[in-house]
């Protein structure tokens, strides 16, 4: 059963200095039950999806709206200059910022509304995640003995709890399949691409435009 819907659309539009793009972006998430609110047929994750990826942005929410369910929509703004990259967004009424210096290797987490930030280092917070990763992996090999003498549904249940709690183990799973539609949208030519996971489905469409803001994008 799909938990959840979240509609996101994503406008990016390059500006008159090489390697430097605005992007503006709406989102808002349905629950299941709002989901089912809206659409009248049975649970299967295939067909619900189905049931709103074939609408877009603004048709979507017309058609949640008129039935009784206003999601609150979310809008953020993306600048990327270079290497340095800023994400403003909207969530229920509070500003933040959030913004990544790849030159520096610092990040900034701004609420504007408490007048207060945060300053990370990039290269620490990574040595973080390996250091928590290589715990959780030498915990795991510690508890090999014991698994071993648990029944194998008990053991199953277990490796798939000490998993949830690797970071990044929430990838493990996901699988893209590319559908071969194309559509041309605000001017760009995209394809589309189904992401699925457990209890998780979404639609992306796709541009290959600018090789180097998708770079810079991995890079983050």
């Amino acid at each position: 059963m799909l938990k959840y819907l979240l509609f996101v659309f994503l406008f990016v539009t390059s500006s008159l200095f090489a390697q430097s793009y605005v992007g503006k972006q709406h989102s808002f998430s349905l629950g299941a039950q709002e989901m089912m609110q809206v659409y009248s047929g049975d649970g299967d994750l295939q067909k619900v999806s189905g049931y709103y990826f074939k609408m877009s942005f603004p048709e979507a929410l017309k058609t949640i709206k008129a039935k009784g369910v206003n999601p609150v929509v979310e809008d953020g703004k993306i600048y990327v200059d270079g290497k340095k990259f800023r994400f403003d967004s909207q969530e229920e009424g509070e500003k933040t910022t959030m913004i990544m210096n790849l030159e520096t290797n610092k990040m900034y987490h701004v609420r504007w509304a408490k007048k207060e930030y945060m300053e990370i280092d990039i290269e620490e917070m990574k040595k973080m995640r390996q250091k928590m990763q290589s715990t959780i992996s030498e915990r795991m090999k510690g508890m090999g003995a014991m698994l071993e003498n648990l029944p194998p549904e008990a053991r199953k249940k277990l490796e798939a709890m000490q998993m949830g709690q690797m970071p990044g183990s929430e990838k493990s799973g996901i699988k893209v399949t590319p559908t071969g539609k194309t559509k041309t949208i605000h001017g760009f030519k995209t394809k589309e691409y189904i992401v699925s996971g457990k209890n998780k489905i979404e639609q992306i469409w796709a541009s290959t435009e600018y090789p180097e803001l998708m770079k810079l994008f991995e890079e983050i």
